[in-house]
């Protein structure tokens, strides 16, 4: 038998506090210490774990073996479920998952979750392992189904909400991103994204402007003799003219 199911069982109290899955060692047979060598280890415990054994002895009971992987891990819940979770108010093991894969059911604590942060920051994988990290990733073909979810995904990460308005100041729709009114119109999303930066006074017929530096847009009227309005005017040009090119759009008369 290969795999086998092993329980701890705290002597002060005669009650189980973990249920565990563990693997025989090749060629350890020496004692029933080395052959179940996962069940009798102290290392990589839960700090619930710790604590239980530095206040009691506790004795490691061999449950299931087999060679069947898989049953292993449908007994280890069955036991896990028999004597319940303690994080969860159910028994008395201080198990952090429901068992089987491991990740079954698991609660982070904040603790955990600010440990596993830290331990991230400030890494960089090395030049041998950036080497080997770009010789696997050679070749390999995606479908065009994943590239467009992939783009999909960075556009949404890089979009920022903004705003349609009329040339004359109304306010007309809300759109996730220049990208998605710039597919709607047929126009491209970089003539949108410099009508919010006031490079230029509008995109496909409207007026556009960043959600988070919103504004209303004001309507003024030009001189009757203006019967044409270059697309593009200098900003030196409109500020002779007494243009505030930050808050107003322009509607010709």
């Amino acid at each position: 038998m290969k795999h086998y199911l092993y329980r701890h069982i705290r002597l002060d109290k005669n009650e189980p506090f973990y249920v565990g899955i563990g693997t025989k060692q090749r060629n350890s047979h020496n004692s029933f210490i080395s052959e179940y060598k996962r069940g009798f280890s102290k290392r990589n415990r839960s700090k619930y774990w710790k604590n239980i054994i530095n206040k009691t002895k506790y004795e490691v009971e061999i449950l299931v073996e087999s060679d069947d992987y898989d049953f292993i891990k449908e007994k280890e819940i069955e036991f896990i479920t028999l004597h319940g979770r303690r994080d969860l108010g159910k028994g008395t093991l201080v198990n952090m998952t429901d068992g089987g894969d491991g990740i079954i059911n698991i609660i982070y604590t904040e603790e955990r979750k600010r440990k596993a942060v830290n331990s991230r920051k400030g890494y960089t994988h090395s030049e041998e392992t950036r080497r080997k990290i770009s010789k696997a990733n050679k070749g390999i073909k995606h479908s065009a189904e994943h590239m467009r979810k992939l783009e999909e995904g960075r556009a949404k990460t890089r979009s920022k909400p903004i705003l349609q308005y009329g040339v004359d100041g109304k306010f007309i729709k809300e759109w996730e991103s220049a990208t998605e009114a710039a597919n709607y119109f047929n126009t491209h999303y970089c003539a949108i994204r410099q009508c919010t930066q006031n490079k230029i006074h509008t995109a496909g017929g409207y007026v556009w402007k960043d959600k988070i530096n919103n504004f209303i847009p004001q309507t003024i009227e030009c001189a009757p003799k203006m019967k044409s309005l270059k697309k593009h005017w200098d900003i030196k040009e409109r500020l002779s003219r007494g243009i505030n090119i930050n808050n107003i759009s322009i509607t010709l008369i």
